[in-house]
């Protein structure tokens, strides 16, 4: 599936990738990993996957899961028990077909096993889409960008949120061959993590040009003032409103440096917007 992209210039100093744009109902990089997994064609009853309840993934598997008119079975992973109908992308996902299963955290990685088991008709799909072949999907897309000489020579940085780092990983294989530095804002995840969930996507282990910050990770789907600040400017200089849950965090990190010539990847995840 051809995805849009949008590379969008301010004052020649902040070039904005956003991914909100590529897909005209569920937008983000999700949409744009899951074209990379979703095996063509495709043999399985359904999707099984899992996710937070302010993650747009199990909305994107639930989105290509009715595309493709199979089932689809998202696990919610949250801490205490949820209203559905409290998050936007959950909702959306419910709307689609998908059914949802709140699993606590506590026992998330014994109650994923049960479901892979129980389903093995469904294909599965890693919370956030993180594999090798979605990382893929970006690195593509920035060789094309980069083809079609649409990456301003000016650009040093890169900067995006990370989740599971799929999408940072995909991007800095492409840009670091061309001396661009990605920088990874954490959203829920300490260094150390992050790192490991890199290394788990190919077995690499040096990430030379790829820098991680983990300031914020222990405030993830906190709407702090920090965070709202860095909205409202943002959008004052873009007209973009990005998700206050991912991208805020990210957003707040480049204001607060005062980093200049960067491409900030919009990743998505706009309906968190709603909550």
């Amino acid at each position: 599936m051809n995805l849009s992209n949008y590379i969008l210039e301010f004052k020649g100093q902040l070039f904005v990738l956003d991914e909100n744009r590529n897909n005209s109902y569920v937008s983000g990089n999700k949409i744009r990993k899951l074209n990379g997994i979703i095996k063509n064609p495709f043999v399985n009853k359904g999707i099984l996957s899992f996710g937070s309840p302010f993650s747009s993934h199990l909305l994107a598997c639930a989105w290509w899961a009715s595309y493709l008119g199979v089932n689809s079975i998202g696990l919610v992973i949250c801490e205490n028990n949820i209203n559905f109908n409290d998050y936007p992308h959950l909702k959306a996902a419910e709307h689609l077909g998908m059914k949802l299963i709140k699993v606590l955290s506590t026992e998330a990685s014994n109650k994923i096993d049960i479901y892979r088991e129980q389903f093995v008709d469904y294909f599965w799909i890693p919370g956030g889409g993180h594999t090798k072949e979605a990382a893929k999907e970006y690195t593509d897309l920035f060789e094309q960008l980069f083809l079609e000489e649409r990456i301003n020579h000016n650009i040093t940085r890169v900067v995006l949120p990370f989740g599971t780092g799929t999408t940072a990983y995909g991007i800095w294989k492409s840009v670091s061959k061309r001396g661009i530095i990605v920088i990874g804002v954490s959203v829920s995840r300490n260094l150390d993590r992050c790192i490991q969930a890199l290394t788990e996507l190919e077995g690499v282990e040096n990430f030379e040009g790829l820098e991680i910050i983990d300031i914020y990770h222990k405030y993830y789907g906190r709407r702090l003032s920090i965070f709202e600040k860095s909205r409202d400017i943002f959008f004052k200089n873009t007209s973009i409103l990005i998700d206050p849950i991912y991208n805020a965090v990210a957003i707040t990190y480049l204001i607060e440096k005062k980093l200049n010539n960067v491409l900030y990847v919009n990743t998505g995840g706009s309906l968190n917007n709603l909550l």
